[in-house]
């Protein structure tokens, strides 16, 4: 991580439909402890894969800094 970030590196992606609560908690703690954005994955490969539909990506965690909240309206 430390590398990504000495690269560049803003943001890691939180929540997937591939992601155990488990794993969701543990990025979220990794984006706040690092000071990175977070994402959340809305990509579906295959239903053996996901944990969820197409279109239903689980939420950021409470407490997450979306990525997207510094955005402006076009």
């Amino acid at each position: 991580m430390q590398e990504f970030i000495g690269l560049g590196g803003k943001a890691i992606e939180v929540s997937t439909g591939s992601h155990s609560q488990v794993e969701t908690r543990r990025y979220q703690r990794l984006s706040i402890e690092l000071g990175l954005m977070a994402s959340r994955g809305s990509d579906f490969h295959s239903p053996t894969e996901s944990r969820c539909d197409v279109g239903r990506a689980p939420p950021l965690p409470d407490g997450t800094a979306p990525l997207w909240s510094d955005w402006l309206p076009c």
